[in-house]
């Protein structure tokens, strides 16, 4: 259950992240630049960018497959 959640947090925060790139095209078409606004855009562009690694590093480590499938060693006898 925690691997859903996991997987349906990361697509929201991308669809997300594909909006607010989306409206900042748009304001920047504007003639006298919107910058209070561009610069709210831009910190919610670097915050689902973080949101986006924080998760896809949660679904890593904990999600349903584990660590140890993504990073295989050496002496647990997967190879590639």
């Amino acid at each position: 259950m925690l691997s859903l959640i996991l997987a349906c947090l990361h697509h929201l925060t991308l669809l997300g992240l594909i909006v607010i790139v989306g409206r900042q095209a748009v304001l920047l078409e504007q003639t006298p630049l919107p910058i209070l606004p561009l610069s709210k855009l831009d910190k919610g562009v670097g915050m689902g960018s973080g949101l986006i690694l924080v998760i896809g590093l949660s679904r890593v480590i904990w999600g349903e497959k584990g660590w140890p499938f993504t990073n295989p060693t050496p002496s647990s006898g997967q190879r590639w």
